[in-house]
Order: structure tokens, then sequence, then C-alpha cells
């Protein structure tokens, strides 16, 4: 995925975003009339700090394009769990209502991207909210867009027809400046996100418990949420035998789920959607215009 294109420089030292994710084009009249203008003048800005200066001798320095392309990850899946459990070495977060997505920020802004890579096009005043606030040149974040009500519960509804102010509720961080985190214990993860979330109303740190999961999931029951997410402190970002996955235990009395499925038919239909169900969650996101 082409995340930003750098011109007008003959050197330019981005480390933070890691070699390997680095194309050096040789200049050329082709590349010049692939690049969009506004574009240019926006990361021009953006890496002032790693242009080079003007050459001494007055001559111009040869051009190059460099083009930048961040990596794409899939966000991890969770699995089912029916009955809640405790553990000292498991975190236990509350499992928020909302559409899942990756958030990819960067010089070009940022991408609410689904798992399946479509992108959550229709909250682009979330999207410039993070990019403001975020402390970090770029971040791959994994979270949940929702609505919050006064007391901090997700009110699904409000964010399916758009009636709320939608914030990214953040609980890991895959990436910072180039630094690929995956491979990092859950609990550290953890610590470095904390770092580049500001106090801001776009975006929410997702804490977490210690052990207590079934004393967390009884409290998310009788605070009518959809449930709580059980994570090993010490887990990487990755699919692999011997790496505890993320459990998911649903509130089965959660009263927001319930004509969920009939509402998405019903939506969904009339637009004459090939398919219907949870899956067409985000694709109704994106299409909803209420």
């Amino acid at each position: 995925m082409i995340q930003a294109v750098v011109c007008h420089c003959s050197v330019v030292e981005l480390a933070f975003l890691g070699t390997s994710n680095i194309a050096v084009i040789p200049p050329g009249p082709s590349e010049h009339s692939a690049l969009n203008v506004e574009l240019q003048t926006e990361l021009s800005y953006h890496f002032r700090e790693w242009l080079p200066p003007p050459s001494s001798s007055g001559r111009q320095s040869p051009v190059y394009w460099f083009v930048v392309t961040l990596p794409t990850f899939q966000p991890l899946p969770l699995t089912r769990r029916p009955t809640p459990f405790s553990h000292p070495d498991w975190l236990f977060e509350v499992k928020y209502d909302g559409f899942r997505p990756l958030a990819y920020a960067g010089p070009s802004g940022v991408r609410l991207l689904s798992r399946k890579g479509n992108r959550f096009s229709s909250f682009s005043e979330l999207c410039a909210g993070i990019e403001f606030s975020l402390y970090a040149r770029h971040a791959i974040l994994d979270g949940e867009i929702v609505c919050l009500d006064e007391s901090g519960c997700s009110q699904f509804n409000q964010l399916l027809f758009r009636r709320g102010t939608p914030t990214f509720c953040a609980f890991d961080l895959l990436n910072v400046d180039g630094k690929d985190l995956r491979a990092l214990p859950l609990n550290e993860r953890k610590c470095a996100l904390r770092k580049v979330l500001p106090d801001s109303s776009f975006l929410l740190y997702v804490d977490h418990i210690e052990g207590e999961g079934e004393r967390m999931f009884q409290l998310a029951c009788e605070r009518d949420l959809e449930g709580i997410v059980a994570k090993h402190r010490l887990s990487r970002y990755v699919v692999e035998d011997g790496n505890p996955a993320w459990v998911k235990i649903r509130n089965r009395r959660y009263s927001l789920l319930t004509g969920r499925d009939e509402l998405f038919e019903r939506r969904y239909e009339e637009r004459g959607a090939p398919e219907i169900g949870w899956d067409t969650c985000a694709k109704v996101s994106v299409a909803a215009a209420i």
C-alpha cells in the first residue's frame, strides 16, 4: 500500500519509517507526470526536516522520487469462550461495541482499514483528529471505532446511524516510527501505546485489569456491556502455535445485540446487496448516510 511520495530531494533521511519501506525511483518524466502536485506540496511540508539544504554552488541537485510504503498488517483474530476465567498472567479489557479497523497514521494522513483492506471513508473527521492528536509521526494502531455515552458505554446504533461523535478506542500498537512491535509481549506494547496517546476526544486508551477476569465480566454484565476480551500479558501480535490467542467472552444478555442481524439485513437489502448478515457490518457503516 503506497502511503506517501516524497519528491524534490537528492537525499532523504527517513530512518523512522524503516529503510525496507522506501523505494528510490530514478528521476524521469514518467514519474513526474504520475505524481499529484497537491500531494507533493503536502509531503514537502511534512518532510522539511529531512530535506537537504540548497547546494552552495547554486547548481540544482539531482531529483529523486522516494516512494514510502507502510506495512500492511492483518488484525489479530479473536477466539470465543462461553464463560469467564481468572488468571494472574492474563489481562482483561472491556469489549467495546463498534467497528474494528487498523489505524494507519503517516505523513499523508490517517487511514482506517478493515481486515479485508476496505477503507472506512465516512470517518474523515475522526481521521483528522487522530492525525492532529497522536504523539507519533507514524504509527499503526489496533482498536475500535465507537460512539460512547456519558457513562462511557458503547452505543452501537448511534455509530451506525451517525448520530454521535465517533472515538477510536486503541488497545494495541503494532508499529511506531518504523519500529515493528508485533514481536514484543503485550504488556510492553501497551506501555508504548499509552505514550503515544494524548488526552483527546478522538483517541481513548483501552485500559485493563490483571487477573480478575470473572469479576470484570460480572461488572460488564451489570452495566450492560458487550463483554470482555482476555489477553495473555506476554502474547505477541502474531498467529502461531504457542502464542496465546485473544479470547472474547460475550455477555449473552447484552441488550444492543437484539435485532442487530435483522437491522443489517433490512438496511443492506435496501441497497441491493448480494450478501447480508454480520459480515456486512463495515460495508453498512461506510454506506450509511443518515
